[in-house]
């Protein structure tokens, strides 16, 4: 919703200024307070024609190129990537009834994890306005919004006569001090299923003050200075189910589950990163007939808001003591809950584009875009898989004392980037 409602802002300030592009005033430069006598001069656009740009020589000023167009609308589109998702645990394996899907031994493989996640490329849209207050377009403001639509990567892995003879969910057990497996999946014990999914959205904002500095028909120069905000929301779910056959053993509680009782294990981690800061850059413009070229590049200043977010929970049935209990497997009692930090973050932004003038009050360009943030929290960066049993409800050691308290929650950042590329149609007013 905020989103929407930053994009309807900029929808009010383009239509709130209006500069008259049909006569221009034009004032002497000896006392800009109080001009002498309006002289009306009329100037014919020969964009159309032959994208001549309109100039005039105003007294005491000298050739100016943009002065007359006050109000800029650009509306375009983005495909933009991501920085892969951290995910260097694994979270799935199978393997071979003598191996049963424990890291480390012969026979197991990885199914997901133990690499980074692809999101690819995603669709957006951006919205910019821009108004120049004054005759001489030396002060004005900006305002932008942008999205990119939520990229997700979904696995699922299923166990029995259908699908993997053993499977299961990796961890290392603290008590053993050797690695361990919760099944899903094994020749008569167990039959089910395993899914992660994992998604990411990245969306921002800003608004600007411009100063100009160069003016010229073929080259213009402004500096902008102003407020961001930009927020990364991130989650990566994994969902265990499986049914309990006559060779199975599982517990709930501590109580021996029967065959024929079923199980469902969550974990999920989510994190929020919310930037806000101040920030400075500035742009040029060249021009050359038809065509022109920008370049920008800004850097933002202030604090980012991580929000750290982890859950867990089993819920059994179809056996006595059903019912459900707070924890999974990776995210059990010492590590879930919600956690917020204030960090101090930079983000820099260069941005290029390339565009043709269609007439007088129309512009397409096309263009690349890349930020980079320091200081971000991601999920992946968040399991933890040294695991104490006497914390996972459907384990038989649960409630039993020794080893560590494992795992533990901890804010780790990194630093995160995105770039593409990006198309747009400007209107002037």
């Amino acid at each position: 919703m905020t989103r929407f409602i930053l994009v309807f802002v900029c929808f009010l300030a383009a239509v709130s200024v209006r500069v008259d592009a049909q006569e221009l005033v034009l004032p002497g430069r000896q006392d800009a307070a109080n001009p002498p006598p309006a002289q009306v001069v009329e100037v014919q656009p020969q964009w159309p024609v032959d994208c001549e740009p309109r100039i005039v020589t105003l007294p005491d000023y000298g050739p100016v190129g943009q002065f007359d167009l006050g109000v800029f609308i650009r509306a375009g589109f983005l495909y933009w990537f991501v920085e892969d998702g951290p995910l260097s645990q694994p979270l799935v394996t199978s393997g071979t009834e003598a191996s049963q899907a424990i890291l480390g031994r012969d026979g197991t493989q990885i199914l997901y994890g133990g690499s980074d996640i692809d999101y690819g490329g995603a669709i957006g849209a951006r919205l910019t306005t821009e108004a120049w207050f004054d005759f001489y377009n030396t002060i004005g403001a900006q305002v932008s919004g942008f999205f990119i639509e939520q990229k997700t990567d979904d696995f699922v892995a299923q166990g029995g006569p259908d699908g993997y003879a053993v499977l299961g969910r990796p961890f290392f057990d603290v008590q053993l001090g050797d690695e361990s497996v919760l099944l899903a999946a094994f020749p008569d014990a167990f039959n089910g299923v395993i899914a992660v999914s994992s998604a990411t959205q990245l969306w921002g904002g800003e608004a600007n003050a411009l100063l100009n500095q160069i003016n010229r028909p073929d080259l213009r120069f402004d500096l902008l200075g102003g407020f961001r905000y930009l927020e990364l929301s991130e989650e990566i779910r994994v969902l265990e189910g499986f049914e309990m056959l006559q060779d199975g053993l599982a517990g709930f509680l501590g109580n021996p589950m029967v065959a024929g009782a079923k199980a469902l294990i969550y974990d999920t981690f989510d994190t929020r990163n919310q930037f806000y800061g101040g920030q400075v850059g500035a742009r040029a413009q060249v021009v050359r007939g038809c065509w022109l070229a920008d370049v920008a590049a800004k850097v933002a200043f202030g604090v980012n808001r991580q929000t750290l977010a982890i859950a867990g929970g089993t819920v059994v049935g179809d056996t006595p003591g059903s019912g459900q209990a707070g924890g999974g497997l990776l995210a059990v009692a010492s590590n879930t809950g919600r956690a917020e930090h204030n960090q101090f973050s930079v983000i820099p932004e260069v941005s290029l584009d390339v565009g043709l003038m269609v007439n007088e009050n129309l512009l397409l360009r096309i263009g690349y875009t890349f930020i980079y943030w320091t200081e971000v929290l991601r999920p992946g960066d968040h399991i933890v898989r040294q695991v104490n049993p006497n914390q996972v409800p459907v384990s038989l050691q649960y409630g039993t004392p020794g080893g560590d308290t494992l795992p533990t929650a901890s804010f780790n950042s990194h630093p995160f980037w995105v770039q593409g590329v990006h198309g747009s149609i400007e209107f002037r007013y």
